[in-house]
């Protein structure tokens, strides 16, 4: 396999795998049986391009398409629905940290301006008492 091969390939099943909507062990059984189909026309095909590829197996999103409205909706629903929860939840957990990290370095500095202001007043305090 060449490096054209191997790009065209790569190209290939990244788009696929784009195009899911959740990524679960059914659908990495489907991408991994298309990954097969690739590969085997790979070895029979020297001179593969993406555009051979999508002739011979399809369009990423067409296939994708085909899949999804194979697949029980409610279980699609439902997978959808948790990885939706999830995404939720990270970002609240990223919003929290930031608002976090962001009010302890605003008390940080306000507290090193004081410290600061303390410091030279102190410097003063001794110059004048010298």
């Amino acid at each position: 396999m060449n490096h054209e091969q191997s790009k065209a390939i790569t190209t290939y099943l990244k788009e696929l795998r784009k195009c899911f909507p959740v990524f679960n062990s059914s659908e990495k059984k489907f991408y991994n049986s298309i990954k097969t189909l690739v590969e085997e026309c790979s070895a029979t095909n020297p001179n593969l391009t993406k555009e051979s590829l999508i002739k011979s197996i399809g369009e990423p999103k067409e296939i994708v398409a085909r899949y999804l409205i194979d697949v029980d909706t409610d279980i699609l629903y439902k997978s959808i629905s948790f990885s939706k929860h999830i995404r939720t939840i990270a970002t609240i957990i990223l919003i929290t940290i930031l608002a976090s990290v962001s009010i302890k370095l605003f008390f940080d500095y306000r507290n090193f301006l004081e410290v600061r202001k303390a410091y030279m007043n102190l410097e003063i305090y001794e110059i004048e008492q010298h």
